[in-house]
């Protein structure tokens, strides 16, 4: 028999998660991409590579400077956000004001959510010189009026916390159960910094992510079944969520698709044959004086501009 939560647990699990699932709604995007070259019958120079390489940035970035790994999934959650909004869909027909948009996203991200010091001038460095101090500022202007300050989307990282309060407690000495959180976690995240990165996940909700990449690394762990199958129940009783559903089930190959747990690099990319040149986002990153700048290489790290294919 499934393990029942404790009610005081169950009720605090119930609140966390409903708070999160209307964060869930509020912050949705829409198919922006496809969307705009209907609208409008011409073509955008924005595509779905672009915004890969840029998500491909963000997440160097943030590994080097060691910030939080939700960082890049919220800073891409506002570009996304952005470019659903009516303001925002120019920003498509220009490959420059797309990556400064980005680049201003990833900052006030920083900004809210880290205390290291990460300035206009580091910004500047990090760009290398590409963008002035008054783009930056009219820009992060734009973005928090198209915005309207709504600034905290919920990630699969706020999910994932929860998910895991809800696996089931075991007594076993098998090792199969003592699997180290730290590589469950792992196996995790691998997961959704590629989802992060690809635009075909752009619609999908950030929990629907958490628990399939969730449930994917209990597979790869071999998992015990009567456990998952209290795990499933426990998900089911707290949030009314189907985790055997045809969405999730799809949802969850996909993951594995591109992702081979085993050899997962972060510049791999999901439902793709082939990995794009994604490294030419900058990987020569370097401190300097507490500010995060740049070496010199061949392409600039801000680096969309630089290929027109």
């Amino acid at each position: 028999m499934p393990k029942l939560l404790e009610n005081a647990h169950l009720e605090d699990l119930e609140d966390r998660f409903n708070a999160l699932f209307n964060q869930e709604d509020k912050y949705a995007c829409s198919d922006y991409l496809h969307e705009v070259v209907s609208a409008n019958n011409f073509e955008i120079v924005v595509d779905e590579n672009c915004r890969k390489i840029m998500a491909n940035w963000c997440h160097r970035i943030t590994s080097y400077c060691k910030f939080s790994a939700d960082i890049t999934c919220i800073a891409m959650r506002l570009i996304d956000r952005l470019l659903s909004t009516s303001n925002g869909k120019s920003i498509l027909y220009d490959k420059r004001a797309f990556q400064l948009a980005t680049v201003c996203c990833l900052h006030i991200t920083i900004k809210l959510h880290e205390t290291r010091k990460f300035d206009m001038t580091s910004l500047s460095k990090l760009c290398r010189g590409f963008y002035d101090d008054d783009e930056f500022t009219r820009m992060e202007h734009a973005i928090l009026s198209s915005l309207k300050w709504n600034l905290c989307p919920p990630t699969p990282y706020a999910f994932l916390e929860l998910f895991l309060d809800l696996l089931p407690p075991s007594s076993s000495t098998n090792a199969l159960l003592c699997q180290p959180r730290s590589s469950l976690l792992e196996l995790v995240n691998k997961q959704i910094i590629v989802a992060v990165q690809d635009y075909n996940f752009v619609g999908v909700n950030p929990s629907l992510i958490a628990i399939s990449s969730l449930l994917n690394a209990l597979d790869y762990v071999k998992y015990p079944s009567h456990l998952q199958a209290s795990f499933l129940h426990n998900i089911h009783v707290v949030t009314d969520l189907d985790c055997t559903n045809h969405f999730v089930t799809n949802l969850k190959q996909y993951l594995i698709c591109g992702n081979n747990m085993q050899h997962q690099s972060n510049n791999n990319t999901i439902g793709s044959s082939s990995n794009h040149d994604s490294t030419n986002a900058s990987n020569a990153i370097h401190d300097s004086d507490d500010s995060v700048t740049t070496k010199r290489s061949l392409h600039s790290p801000v680096c969309v501009v630089s290929y027109e294919e």
